[in-house]
Formats: C-alpha cells, sequence, structure tokens
C-alpha cells in the first residue's frame, strides 16, 4: 500500500527560514514534515475511533538540494505494520531526481491516553 502526494514549498520551508541552514533551499526539517504527512495519510482509514499515530522513528537521507519553486513529490509505502505500529519506506523526487530516502515508524496510540499522560 503506497501513496503519492505532491508538494509546493514556500518560503517558510527554507534552511534559512527554519534555521537549520543559510541557503534558500528546501530545508530537511521541512522535508521530513512532508514525509511524515504522507505516511500518515496512507494509513487513513485504517484507524479505530480515539486512535492515531505517532512518529518514534525518522532515519533521513537529504541527498540532493532543491530550490523551493520545484514541486516535491513524496511516496510513502507501507511496508508492514501490526497492532502496535507501521513501518514505512518513504521517498522525494524533484522532477526525475531522487533528492531524499526515509525509513519511517509510527506507532497506533489512543488519543485520550496519550495526552492524559502528559499532564
Amino acid at each position: 500500500m503506497s501513496l503519492t502526494i505532491e508538494y509546493k514549498a514556500s518560503s517558510q520551508d527554507t534552511a534559512q527560514a527554519m534555521g537549520s541552514g543559510s541557503l534558500d533551499v528546501l530545508a530537511s526539517p521541512a522535508l521530513v514534515a512532508m514525509m511524515e504527512n504522507c505516511a500518515t495519510q496512507v494509513i487513513n482509514g485504517r484507524l479505530a475511533e480515539g486512535e492515531t499515530t505517532v512518529g518514534v522513528a525518522f532515519s533521513l537521507q537529504h541527498l540532493r538540494a532543491s530550490l523551493i519553486d520545484e514541486p516535491v513529490s513524496v511516496t510513502a509505502e507501507l511496508l508492514s505494520s501490526d497492532d502496535k505500529s507501521f513501518q514505512f519506506c518513504i521517498t522525494a523526487y524533484v522532477q526525475d531526481q531522487l533528492i531524499a530516502k526515509a525509513d519511517h515508524t509510527r506507532a497506533k496510540v489512543n488519543i485520550n491516553r496519550f495526552l492524559s499522560r502528559l499532564k
């Protein structure tokens, strides 16, 4: 099961704006957010009422820089899942160039129980 979403980065997504670098290129933190968003959408509809997922592991290889005006195509593939977690392989392309790949794990949680532990 996989999903591909095309994202349009804005000036707020640059390394300079996010404080992760000094250049006006797509920031790694913005790329991670796109990739996590795509992964969560893959499993929409697979959770019971009152459940959600939270990211618990993310390993990114940011392979190429990209400009902000270039659309980023992100594909999240669900590799495996069990009662507690979902494992993904995620890729990001600009045009036909692979700019990043990642392994990502999301844990299934009960929303009320999760939030009550924060108080």
